[in-house]
């Protein structure tokens, strides 16, 4: 027992040097092909305790040595009851840390729809920026093939087409991470497939058709060849 958990938590700690590695390269971001805050790295068996603080309780909003609030904390691996009980204390929704990494990302690169329903209910930010202007919907296309949490944050007014600071959208992260459902969503919700990544000198569908699945090249491709015959 005892040789299985330190196997587990060498394994762990080999892959935080590897995320940590990779955070650290998304600075430069050539490629959307990135990981998130190091903190989400840690194992689901070493999930924190649920967050039950007192209404207006003024520890709400501190975050941990990682900068982290309790309620990016929750979103990220909670309930949504914590996550509900955060905010009847007087969580902030917004607060981020120094990277601008904040709740709703940490619930959009979860898939967490239901957390994030709750978060724009609440006031949250939907295009909210990181150090590297990504926005949520970023990541929700980026980290998973969310496309029911990307098409709530679509639903509230997220900006389908917008860049971050290395010309990547949406539909170029999609594409590159081979996300069909939410490559497929973005384009049914009108996102310009015109815009060219200065660094690939690419389209988001000459991205999916060059690098994608097979599913993923058929779509591109049925996509560009009607654009042609207009």
């Amino acid at each position: 027992m005892s040789f299985a958990f330190d196997f587990l938590v060498f394994k762990l700690n080999c892959w935080r040097q590897a995320a940590k590695s990779i955070v650290n390269e998304c600075n430069r971001d050539v490629t959307p092909t990135i990981g998130y805050p190091l903190k989400m790295g840690r194992s689901k068996h070493n999930k924190p305790k649920s967050h039950s603080h007192p209404p207006s309780d003024p520890k709400v909003n501190f975050p941990d040595a990682d900068g982290w609030t309790p309620l990016m904390n929750a979103c990220a691996r909670e309930s949504l009851q914590s996550v509900q009980n955060l905010i009847a204390a007087g969580a902030d929704v917004n607060k981020a840390d120094a990277d601008g990494f904040g709740p709703m990302m940490s619930a959009c690169v979860e898939g967490r729809t239901d957390v994030v329903l709750f978060l724009i209910a609440h006031g949250a930010k939907v295009d909210a920026l990181d150090a590297v202007g990504r926005t949520p919907l970023m990541w929700a296309v980026t980290k998973g093939d969310f496309d029911k949490t990307a098409k709530a944050l679509i639903s509230a007014g997220a900006d389908i087409n917008r860049r971050d600071t290395n010309g990547f959208t949406p539909l170029m992260r999609a594409a590159l991470m081979n996300h069909v459902r939410c490559f497929d969503l973005l384009l049914r919700s009108g996102a310009d497939t015109a815009p060219v990544n200065a660094h690939w000198q690419k389209t988001a569908l000459e991205m999916a058709i060059e690098r994608g699945s097979d599913e993923l090249r058929k779509l591109a491709g049925s996509v560009r060849s009607e654009q042609g015959r207009r």
